[in-house]
């Protein structure tokens, strides 16, 4: 039974365009043959437009120049993959899409059927569920740091330190707190049109991030250096979401660099913005990779990179922190020496907030 015979068996012909699920029957090349009605409410293509496409032109690559074409062949079982598909506006929505092989009555292989099911709601609770993972990882691993210190050193430690140390703990309890209400805030408010500022000692600020890190540095061996300004700079951010990204980017130099490497902390007043900058002497990323490395899910894919646990959520979350304050993000790195991560927030805030704070 050829491809026209098929689309003129009223049977099948009934039974594909009633589906509630979208439907696509195409080549082996990926020429669209044919679609339901459910497609077309899915995409908002007609019908005419969509047998003038390619499969390809709906399914967005995982990443840019790289796909897998698993569903461009003949299929001869059922599979099923997940992507990212494009609307005939340009929004897109997560798809599961299952494509087996159409075969007429005497086996001989017709054409591909793609089942597309839009389950951008269940990926939305997974991105949810795996940044509440990555972002409660970070605190965790510092008071377990913490805790080792206090349980195995062979020679008791001073009560000073004790206390320090306990007052850490006590602080990154506390951020595990302030993660999981920010989580919930920006899933009901991820604009940020809300986003509430204060004014903050960029000194102070960074040197408490610091301290709070300095055990885990210590124990994996690692120089963690803090560089003040050479005068004092205050500035207007939101110091929950702007601790988060910057711990973000000091967990990532702590991970991705060897003992005895270095990782430095610092901020710079330029006028028009302020700068954050952290530094490290790790691994590196290709230079072909900077462009992407903010894409969520995104992970650098050389063997040493992989060899480190990671979801490719962290640079993502401080981009979206970064992008709420209007700010910008970006890496400088060569691979084998190391890695700079910059984050630049526009000064224009300072005097508005320091006006609404004075008092007459």
């Amino acid at each position: 039974m050829s491809k026209l015979n098929i689309l003129d068996d009223a049977n099948f012909r009934s039974l594909f365009d009633q589906s509630p699920a979208a439907q696509i029957i195409y080549h082996p090349d990926g020429q669209i043959i044919h679609t339901n009605p459910a497609t077309h409410a899915l995409f908002k293509y007609s019908a005419d437009e969509l047998v003038a496409m390619n499969i390809k032109n709906i399914i967005v690559p995982l990443y840019r120049d790289s796909d897998d074409l698993s569903y461009l062949h003949e299929i001869t079982t059922i599979s099923q993959i997940e992507r990212s598909c494009r609307r005939k506006d340009q929004t897109t929505l997560h798809a599961k899409i299952t494509v087996y092989g159409l075969t007429a009555s005497d086996g001989n292989y017709i054409a591909n059927v793609g089942i597309i099911e839009d389950i951008s709601e269940l990926q939305e609770w997974r991105y949810w569920f795996q940044i509440l993972t990555h972002e409660i990882t970070g605190p965790i691993s510092t008071m377990n740091s913490i805790a080792t210190m206090l349980t195995q050193e062979e020679q008791p430690l001073e009560e000073e330190l004790v206390e320090d140390l306990l007052g850490i703990l006590h602080k990154q309890a506390k951020h595990a707190s302030e993660v999981l209400q920010n989580i919930h805030a920006h899933r009901e408010n991820p604009i940020g049109k809300n986003l509430q500022r204060e004014n903050v000692n960029l000194d102070d600020f960074l040197r408490q991030i610091w301290t709070d890190h300095h055990p885990l540095a210590q124990q994996k061996q690692i120089n963690f250096i803090f560089q003040p300004s050479p005068k004092p700079v205050i500035h207007t951010f939101n110091p929950i979401l702007m601790r988060q990204a910057l711990i973000n980017l000091i967990d990532n130099a702590l991970k991705y660099t060897p003992p005895n490497g270095k990782v430095t902390i610092s901020a710079q007043d330029l006028q028009e913005e302020i700068v954050f900058q952290v530094s490290d002497t790790g691994l590196g990323i290709p230079k072909a990779d900077l462009e992407n490395i903010f894409t969520r899910y995104f992970r650098v894919e050389t063997p040493e990179h992989q060899a480190v646990d990671g979801t490719g959520l962290g640079l993502s979350i401080i981009k979206a922190i970064v992008d709420q304050h209007e700010g910008r993000v970006w890496a400088e790195s060569e691979l084998g020496k190391g890695s700079t991560f910059f984050i630049a927030l526009p000064a224009r805030y300072i005097g508005a907030l320091m006006n609404l704070n004075r008092i007459d």
